[in-house]
């Protein structure tokens, strides 16, 4: 059953933490707070840090929602952007390099799905 909270797509994580940014002109924003952190963490089955830093957080969102708007234009993400995601990120490189697997994959599939539809 979905979470009438959150958008959890369940297709990859970093989007669903993207769409809890207010992008849209009638969205919220979904993480206004640090309960609210901790129940989009609990609706995917996560844990959160109790000590979490909600402005990063937010930030970090921010960013992989930049960048998830260069990928949907068919665009690459800045490197100045995926620098700020490495270092804003938990994780250090073992996680810059799980992202860089994504946005190659998303960038895959957004060729393929250009493709299909004619417009590549």
């Amino acid at each position: 059953m979905a979470d009438p909270e959150f958008i959890l797509l369940g297709d990859a994580l970093w989007l669903d933490f993207a769409n809890t940014a207010p992008f849209l002109p009638h969205r919220h924003d979904h993480l206004p707070d640090h309960a609210a952190y901790v129940r989009w963490n609990r609706a995917l089955k996560l844990s959160a840090e109790s000590d979490v830093d909600i402005d990063r957080v937010r930030r970090l969102r921010d960013q992989l929602l930049e960048m998830a708007q260069y990928l949907d234009a068919g665009r690459t993400p800045s490197s100045a952007l995926t620098q700020a995601i490495k270092t804003n990120g938990r994780g250090g490189a073992a996680s810059a390099r799980a992202a860089k697997r994504t946005i190659k994959q998303a960038q895959g599939k957004i060729a393929s799905g250009a493709k299909q539809i004619g417009v590549a």
